[in-house]
């Protein structure tokens, strides 16, 4: 249970700092790292995780790629679960109850 709430704490972490970054739109974070592509529908943590620390991120990117690809219900992290985490529309500690594959955000 500890573990859960270290991996929660570090994805609401990584929500509020997008939220710095980004002041106006939180998931352009996700253009930010590449994976805003066409075609690009999910990352591997072991993708996300170095990929948030090269764009700056100061806190725990492992786990809180860990947690993001939990609210996917998987290893890998749905960009739209993504984009809906760094917009507030999905808590850290909420699965996405569908992952969508067009781009709209979870339910």
């Amino acid at each position: 249970r500890e573990a859960r709430a270290e991996a929660q704490e570090a994805l609401r972490y990584l929500v509020a700092w997008a939220a710095k970054r980004f002041p106006s739109a939180p998931a352009r974070l996700v253009d930010a790292l590449g994976a805003g592509a066409v075609g690009v529908e999910t990352l591997a943590v072991s993708d996300l995780a170095p990929r948030l620390t090269a764009a700056g991120f100061d806190g725990d990117a492992q786990r809180a790629a860990c947690q993001a690809a939990w609210c996917s219900r998987g290893r890998t992290v749905a960009v739209p679960v993504l984009r809906a985490l760094l917009a507030g529309r999905l808590l850290p500690e909420q699965q996405a109850t569908v992952v969508p594959t067009s781009g709209a955000p979870a339910e």
